[in-house]
């Protein structure tokens, strides 16, 4: 057991702002309160919760169960000889269970456990208890389950190497129709299953002619869908050249070529944009046609990249919030494409007509990484379905929050927003006790922060800007 002192905090302001943020999934340093708890830095990005001994809790206020029923909570947890947690509504008094916690072999090994739970409508303190410690909490995630969905497919990535019963290797160079410069290999070269999760590995290395390898796979002939609500959880790459792409392509491409099979693409990123494209493509009425929409976001960290696919629309979704809609119903626009069965790929490419070639600075080995590939067969998914009582926006347009530079080390960080609703906003700059160091105020788009009294370490910034709530992890070096 690793030691550590005990701490007690009390507040309420982190574990609201995921809900105000409308981000389903909950990062577990965001607690309302907590006793003999401590943070580290998480191999997953930002924050996981650790130095966890038998007795110790969390407790996250003001989460809203919308509608009585049935609800899975999904825990992602890491530990050396693993451990036992349980969770409770309103500091005990409504007990939901226990949760096995597995071995992972590590306290950064990271594996996702569940728990399926029936609750009462209504707006609850969610508190999740050590049982026995020994373990690492890095998030956790409420769905609602609903008798209209139901999952149809999925590839969680739990085993040691790739499925050969859902996934085939593409093997090959010659640019892909994109110019790309990698040559991509089957097997073990450039793909590994561990930890839970499938990594898609881009290396600078000299075979069949090409300077980089990677992988891409497909279901083609394994699996394919028509309409439901496909997700990926993951995170990409960042570096100049690369490519990481989580998309589709209609079962008859063999037949009809493309654009004509018709392509949807869920996730694309390039190079180090802090945005994320959705796009579709097909045989308009004069040819060749695509649409495509972007948001930004931390593409480096874990998202869940989903479309809604009806007979009526394409919608596109990051971590369950809209930004992006095409109309395909009654075959507008000479879509006929989208309304038959379509499979997946996964792919890192390097280079290409969009990226541009990777340069120096380009980081080698880049590894793209997926947690689970999941297909549910009703329009709003489990994923969709935010806890939250909170109003949307009334901005078409997404609320983002840029902190640069971040790590800070130069005495100030600019706070930058985008697609604001209110012309003031509010911040709050909390430590990872919990305690409130700095809060005040600003008008327009942007604001300059004085970090010179800071103590170096991690902070939480949350921005509130009408009613949206924003966290950002700050790192002071």
């Amino acid at each position: 057991m690793r030691k550590k002192s005990l701490l007690l905090v009390l507040g309420g302001l982190l574990g609201m702002a995921s809900l105000h943020a409308q981000l389903y999934t909950i990062e577990a340093e965001n607690y309302s309160a907590m006793s003999g708890v401590q943070t580290e830095p998480c191999s997953e990005g930002g924050l996981n919760v650790g130095w966890i001994d038998a007795g110790d809790w969390m407790a996250y206020n003001g989460i809203n169960f919308p509608t009585s029923g049935t609800y899975r909570i999904e825990y992602r947890v890491a530990s050396i000889n693993g451990g036992t947690l349980s969770s409770d509504l309103n500091a005990g008094s409504i007990q939901l269970g226990q949760v096995t916690i597995p071995a992972t072999g590590g306290w950064q090994n990271w594996t996702t456990v569940s728990q399926t739970v029936t609750i009462n409508a209504g707006t609850y303190n969610f508190g999740i208890f050590a049982v026995t410690g020994g373990w690492n909490i890095n998030w956790f995630k409420i769905y609602q389950q609903t008798s209209s969905s139901s999952l149809l497919w999925s590839d969680e990535f739990d085993g040691t190497s790739l499925n050969a019963n859902n996934w085939v290797y593409e093997v090959g160079g010659g640019g892909w129709g994109n110019n790309e410069l990698q040559y991509y290999q089957s097997g073990t070269a450039n793909t590994t299953v561990s930890n839970g999760t499938l990594k898609i590995i881009a290396k600078k290395q000299s075979v069949g002619g090409y300077q980089y390898t990677s992988a891409r796979i497909k279901t083609q002939g394994k699996y394919s869908v028509q309409y439901g609500n496909i997700q990926g959880r993951m995170r990409v790459p960042m570096g100049q050249g690369l490519w990481p792409a989580f998309w589709m392509l209609g079962n008859n491409i063999t037949s009809v070529g493309w654009p004509a099979c018709g392509e949807i693409d869920i996730m694309e990123h390039v190079n180090s944009e802090n945005r994320v494209h959705g796009t579709i493509h097909w045989n308009g009425p004069s040819g060749y046609a695509s649409y495509t929409g972007s948001t930004t976001t931390t593409p480096q960290n874990w998202h869940v990249y989903s479309i809604n696919w009806s007979s009526n629309n394409i919608r596109w979704y990051v971590d369950g919030v809209q930004y992006h809609v095409a109309n395909i119903q009654n075959s507008i626009n000479s879509t006929e494409e989208f309304h038959r069965p379509f499979f997946f790929i996964l792919n890192l490419a390097v280079g290409g007509n969009w990226p541009g070639a990777p340069n120096a600075s380009t980081p080698f080995p880049a590894t793209f990484e997926i947690d689970y590939v999941r297909v549910y067969s009703a329009n709003m998914s489990l994923d969709d379905k935010v806890v939250t009582d909170v109003a949307a926006p009334t901005s078409t347009a997404e609320f983002a929050v840029s902190l640069f530079p971040n790590p800070a080390s130069n005495g100030f960080v600019q706070i930058k927003l985008s697609n604001r609703i209110d012309n003031t906003t509010k911040f709050s700059l909390i430590d990872m006790q919990g305690r409130l160091v700095w809060s005040g105020s600003f008008a327009g788009d942007d604001f300059k922060m004085s970090t010179d009294q800071l103590t170096p370490g991690y902070y939480n910034v949350l921005i509130t800007n009408g009613n949206n709530t924003i966290a950002r992890k700050l790192q002071i070096q």
